[in-house]
């Protein structure tokens, strides 16, 4: 079960608890619908992530009130805790004397990070003093998270649409591919037209297996541009709907791909390179390298000196 499934759940226990001792008030009407426990849900948690205390629903919203205070009294009971809650025991930890992190005052970089709610800026708040170097990156459009960040933390402001570029940066700048970066999500920005260049090249396909098709068509023709199929890369969203696809379509174009899953460690190639070199310092027969390469693993003998250094004197030249 899910996070979100999990205070759905602890919600719709509270509506049913509240239903029974009559204590819904105007709710009681809507309270059986499919969806009040969802909604109920995501409203005390945005309540909750502001740091709005719940005496101060009272002249507000005084039916809500019971709702607010049995979702916190259950939380507290089946020891869960919601994401506003998770901010706060973070926040605490942070702030408190002693509390050490193999983080904790390394310099750091928050890369697109909004900062929503009350109890988010509570914890920038806290972790920001204790690092030593922090570099903020924001999308201009985002003007809510900018204003809470400034007014947390005293940082200063660049603005790289405006920030005069070097003569590197501004040769960078210039090519197509930075210009769509730039100008991507820009609903005022009108860029000049740059004469056509193969540097971005846009398709749309109705289907997977279309998609497919265009992906071997445009590495058929990066091919015959001269650019070496290993010097290719295609970087799927969802691999589990597009590689058994990519790869027939690849196979009927005669294109020989080698698929991998993101990084893994410890790599099988390291492993198996590793296997190999102890064997040949332990002295096993090459006939029996395929199985321990294909297992992965080799009990290595210790060898003797002369033979060691032989190999050494091999791999050193």
């Amino acid at each position: 079960m899910t996070f979100q499934r999990t205070l759905q759940a602890i919600c719709a226990r509270v509506v049913n608890r509240l239903a029974a001792e009559s204590a819904l008030g105007r709710y009681a009407n809507i309270a059986n619908g499919p969806g009040f426990a969802q909604t109920l849900a995501r409203v005390v948690t945005e309540l909750r992530s502001a740091k709005l205390r719940p005496d101060a629903l009272s002249g507000v919203a005084p039916d809500f009130l019971p709702l607010v205070e049995a979702y916190e009294a259950n939380l507290g009971e089946d020891g869960f805790t919601d994401w506003a809650g998770l901010l706060t025991i973070a926040t605490d930890a942070v702030m408190s004397e002693g509390f050490t992190h193999r983080l904790i005052g390394l310099p750091t970089i928050l890369l697109d990070v909004p900062v929503t709610s009350g109890a988010e800026l509570d914890l920038l708040r806290a972790f920001g003093p204790r690092i030593p170097d922090l570099l903020f990156f924001t999308p201009a459009a985002d003007e809510r998270t900018l204003a809470r960040v400034q007014a947390a933390l005293p940082m200063e402001v660049i603005n790289l649409d405006e920030a005069k570029p070097d003569a590197a940066s501004a040769n960078a700048a210039a090519g197509a591919l930075a210009r769509l970066q730039r100008h991507l999500f820009k609903e005022t920005s009108n860029p000049a037209k740059l004469a056509d260049d193969d540097e971005v090249f846009i398709s749309s396909a109705p289907g997977e297996e279309r998609e497919c098709v265009e992906i071997a068509r445009r590495v058929l023709a990066l091919a015959r541009d001269g650019v070496l199929f290993h010097e290719i890369a295609v970087v799927l969203r969802s691999p589990e709907q597009y590689r058994a696809t990519l790869e027939e379509v690849f196979d009927r174009a005669g294109i020989p791909p080698h698929f991998a899953r993101g990084s893994r460690r410890p790599d099988p190639v390291g492993r198996t390179f590793y296997v190999l070199l102890s064997c040949a310092a332990g002295g096993c027969r090459r006939a029996a390298w395929p199985n321990i390469c294909r297992l992965g693993r080799f009990r290595t003998p210790r060898p003797k000196a002369g033979r060691l250094k032989r190999f050494r004197e091999v791999n050193a030249g």
